[in-house]
């Protein structure tokens, strides 16, 4: 039988991400020209993609930084087409024209849920954090594809997990 979390413990598992909330909050634009253009979207597959998903880019004020949104199908299960989705927060650090390393905080894993008869009920959520590095094969800021790796670690566990994209 899985325990379930009492409202202290999920209001304390919630808190974890108020430190990347309160940084995107200090660094969304004013009224200045930004680094970053605020209609960039990338599309791909990995934990930072929220699965098979997109990212939406948030305006910044630092050229070597981004910001992001994440949604995407991270889980699907069948008889009863049950669908998990994920998503969260992230950034990447610029160190180099096409390289970057990035944090992301939001659904990393998923755990099917069953019922008593053995059959896919529905999903838990495993919310935790990301460190991630990317190729990029175009500079920021401009079209192209990424390919990455990173280690995704949450309560109960840690993986390495490969990511494709490519942004428009």
């Amino acid at each position: 039988m899985k325990r379930q979390l009492t409202e202290k413990e999920f209001t304390l598992k919630k808190s974890h991400l108020l430190p990347f909330f309160i940084l995107s909050f200090t660094l969304l634009p004013s009224q200045q020209t930004m680094a970053t253009p605020a209609s960039m979207v990338a599309v791909g597959l990995g934990v930072e993609y929220g699965g098979l998903g997109a990212q939406v880019f948030l305006p910044v004020r630092f050229d070597n930084l981004e910001l992001y949104l994440s949604a995407g199908l991270m889980g699907y299960s069948s008889p009863g087409d049950h669908f998990g989705g994920g998503g969260g927060i992230g950034s990447n650090l610029y160190f180099a024209p096409n390289h970057s390393l990035g944090l992301y905080a939001g659904v990393v894993s998923l755990e099917r849920e069953h019922d008593p008869y053995g059959m896919t009920s529905g999903f838990e959520y495993k919310v935790g954090g990301s460190l991630n590095y990317k190729f990029h094969f175009a500079k920021k800021g401009a079209s192209g594809g990424s390919l990455g790796v990173s280690y995704n670690v949450y309560d109960g566990g840690s993986y390495p997990f490969i990511s494709l994209g490519y942004r428009f």
